[in-house]
């Protein structure tokens, strides 16, 4: 990711519609499937940690990111801890974590998908939980992709195929963010955006985007949507099976 990036999203991850209206939706997906005890949480590829910070909530966090000014800007929230690492090879020993959270890092250019996921199938201990956001549909590639560095994009039966691959055991999966999908559409076909789609707008404006998103989660709390441009996976770590 370009670093003038970081910086963007530091200032805006807590107030910008988009960014409030997915943590929120994260949230929901995981306080219907983790257990009320406190868990040992791994962010992988924190970023700028305003996702992180609330992921405490469950229990004690470890945030890791590949870039040190992520870590560096991160580190302005009170994490419990933040470690620079690759997620191709990561510094823990197996069955350490009881949550894996991974938000929009398996489309990176930088990113082995493969060896991140059987990092993370190591590192998580049998029966934790595993969640995964990842932006969706390759015909909405764009400038911000190349921005943020995205190399690739998902649609769902291709993300349930690599999940399963990895000896992952899918419990939830939607597209997000279906609002926004027609005018994302338009505007990377018509390339009117020239830069990362993350920018300060109007507050009234806003407001609405984040209502519209805000009854979008309601829905897809209890029903899967048809498209959107983002795909959330929810899976478990199978327990070893017994002979």
């Amino acid at each position: 990711m370009q670093k003038s990036e970081y910086f963007n999203i530091s200032r805006l991850e807590n107030n910008h519609w988009w960014y409030k209206a997915n943590k929120e939706f994260t949230l929901s997906l995981l306080d219907k499937f983790l257990p009320p005890k406190p868990l040992s949480i791994l962010d992988l590829g924190c970023g700028t940690g305003g996702t992180t910070i609330t992921l405490q909530k469950y229990g004690k966090v470890t945030g890791v990111d590949f870039n040190s000014e992520a870590i560096k800007l991160a580190g302005r929230y009170p994490i419990n801890s933040l470690q620079l690492a690759n997620a191709n090879s990561l510094p823990f020993q197996s069955s350490r974590f009881d949550l894996v959270v991974s938000l929009d890092v398996l489309y990176h250019k930088a990113v082995n998908v493969n060896k991140t996921l059987n990092e993370v199938h190591r590192v998580l201990r049998p029966g934790g939980i595993f969640l995964i956001r990842v932006p969706a549909f390759s015909f909405l590639f764009g400038t911000h992709d190349n921005v943020v560095h995205g190399a690739r994009r998902f649609n769902l039966p291709q993300l349930r195929e690599i999940i399963t691959r990895a000896n992952f055991l899918p419990l939830r999966m939607t597209y997000f963010n279906l609002s926004i999908f027609l005018p994302t559409f338009l505007l990377r076909k018509l390339n009117y955006q020239k830069k990362s789609d993350i920018q300060p707008i109007w507050k009234p404006l806003n407001l609405v985007l984040y209502m519209v998103l805000k009854i979008e989660s309601f829905f897809a709390q209890y029903m899967n949507l048809p498209f959107g441009t983002s795909v959330y996976c929810l899976s478990v770590k199978p327990f070893p099976k017994r002979i």
